[in-house]
């Protein structure tokens, strides 16, 4: 009898002990139970990226939230309605594979059309993505699911501005891969650093606006640059023509060069390049040594160079302001004679026009190219450069730090585009300024030079790049090339003369004259930029 209750004890007992077994695995595991289940079940896809900002001077963003349309359907849906999609320009997969669902990003109106031919076959949602709204040409552009940086800013700091942090959209699916589409979908947060870092630039994004609204306006390619002449940020930076970032955050390929960032692209210089031969004039020379009777051309081995500038019967000696502010090539040509090419090309060297001004290496910034004294074989060959032509190559943001040097006394400041890094809450956690700067041109020799080209605007080719209203502006124009309105043309200067606080460059491919064309697009955006004051 002991000995059956013994046994029906221990079976009450084990009865007992699976009961509460079995309630610890309900209570205490079932979450752990079920999240194995879901893995098994659910597969989960990474739809948006996010990522940190690239913002301005003023920690406004230069970068715009859009909502783009991506479709989930199976393979072989895919694969059986391909002529859906044949119609399509432009969608980039985010998933294409026979293992799994192809999920596609395109634009509304095709997602709808897709959807309605598919019906119950695919599933449509909206994602978040984000590329530049201004300064396309700096910040480059994010592509694919995880806005990833492809071109500029964005790809030179794109691990700065990553973050572990996403959306996931998790679907049902069968034992074979295929989604269920009647099950309902789970769209949930990835990671937990809610808080990317950003990138502050120089740029100020009212200024930003402003020229790339007025380059705009002229319909042609060129770009203008704004700096502040005194500490070498990069106030604004246009390059037109501007491209489109469409839905996929791929670009659309143009024909006219619609990805290049024109400021850093080199050109010929035309007459600008006699800023700095005056320059080696005014700190090395008398000028009175260089007086020249100018009869509206130049002879030399055989050779004429017409001068526009000045008529045939013209008697009174030309000297360096008036020949600067008229842009007469007779007198520079006869000046870099005299002179001889080596302290041209040293003081070209100086100012920083054969090597990159300090901007970003994925800005794509050019060195630009003057030939080595050994290379000029001839007068012929150093006429040429004086007049900025044959293989003298700058470019404009290298035109436009040197305009800088002459405004702010002749300190040549490496140029800067990029403050620093701050974290969510404002606060600073990086700073990438660099605020060397080296003496390329005399104190005195500079304020000269900077005289000289004030008197340019005053009463020379550049007449039509000062707005008035007491403004004042000194500069230069450039005209390269022979072909009546297809010239690359320039106006570079710096305002108010007073006490110089900006520092621009205009340069317009397809143009007829530095004068007509570059001169009246830089006074109409300097007169905004100081009423913006």
């Amino acid at each position: 009898m002991n000995r059956y209750k013994l046994l029906f004890a221990l079976f009450v007992f084990c009865i007992a002990a699976l009961i509460l077994r079995l309630g610890s695995l309900q209570l205490i595991y079932s979450q752990k139970i079920q999240t194995g289940l879901y893995d098994q079940r659910y597969k989960q896809y990474l739809l948006y990226k996010e990522k940190g900002d690239i913002l301005d001077r003023n920690r406004i963003p230069l970068t715009a939230s859009s909502v783009e349309t991506v479709l989930i359907m199976n393979y072989d849906t895919y694969v059986d309605n391909n002529e859906l999609f044949n119609e399509i320009d432009n969608y980039i997969f985010l998933s294409l594979s026979p293992d799994n669902p192809v999920i596609i990003r395109t634009t509304e109106q095709e997602g709808k059309r897709i959807k309605e031919a598919l019906k119950d076959e695919c599933r449509i949602l909206r994602v978040k993505n984000t590329n530049p709204s201004l300064a396309k040409h700096v910040i480059g552009y994010r592509s694919g699911y995880n806005q990833e940086g492809i071109a500029g800013l964005l790809k030179a700091y794109d691990d700065i501005l990553d973050c572990d942090s996403g959306i996931l959209y998790s679907v049902l699916q069968d034992i074979n891969g295929n989604v269920i589409f009647d099950s309902e979908p789970s769209i949930t947060v990835k990671g937990d650093r809610y808080h990317p870092h950003h990138v502050v630039l120089t740029l100020d994004i009212h200024y930003q606006r402003i020229v790339e609204d007025y380059l705009k306006e002229t319909g042609k390619k060129g770009c203008v640059i704004l700096q502040d002449c005194n500490t070498g940020y990069v106030l604004a930076m246009a390059s037109a023509p501007d491209y489109t970032v469409d839905y996929s955050g791929e670009f659309l390929k143009g024909e006219n060069g619609e990805l290049l960032n024109r400021a850093v692209c080199e050109y010929n210089p035309g007459s600008i390049v006699k800023a700095v031969i005056a320059a080696v004039i005014l700190e090395s020379f008398d000028t009175r040594d260089f007086d020249l009777h100018c009869n509206g051309f130049y002879r030399f081995q055989g050779r004429t160079i017409q001068c526009s500038a000045h008529d045939f019967d013209r008697e009174r000696a030309v000297d360096l302001p008036e020949a600067f502010a008229v842009s007469c090539n007779s007198y520079f040509i006869n000046a870099a004679r005299k002179i001889g090419y080596e302290k041209i090309y040293l003081k070209a060297v100086e100012l920083g026009l054969t090597k990159e001004t300090g901007l970003p290496q994925e800005t794509g910034e050019k060195k630009g190219y003057l030939p080595e004294p050994e290379e000029v074989k001839s007068d012929i060959d150093l006429a040429n450069l004086v007049l900025g032509q044959w293989v003298f190559k700058v470019t404009p943001i290298q035109i436009c730090n040197l305009t800088s040097a002459v405004a702010n006394g002749g300190m040549l400041n490496r140029v800067n585009l990029v403050l620093g890094v701050v974290n969510d809450k404002g606060q600073k956690i990086l700073d990438l300024t660099d605020k060397h700067g080296e003496r390329v041109i005399s104190r005195n020799a500079a304020k000269r030079l900077a005289g000289i080209m004030e008197r340019c605007v005053k009463s020379g080719t550049g007449k039509l790049s000062d707005p008035g209203n007491m403004i004042g502006v000194g500069g230069k124009t450039g005209t390269a090339g022979e072909q009546e309105g297809h010239n690359t043309v320039w106006f570079t200067g710096f305002f108010p003369v007073s006490n110089p606080k900006f520092a621009m460059t205009v340069l317009l491919e397809d143009a007829t004259s530095g004068a007509s064309d570059a001169a009246p697009l830089f006074g109409k955006i300097a007169a905004e930029i100081m009423n913006q004051k």
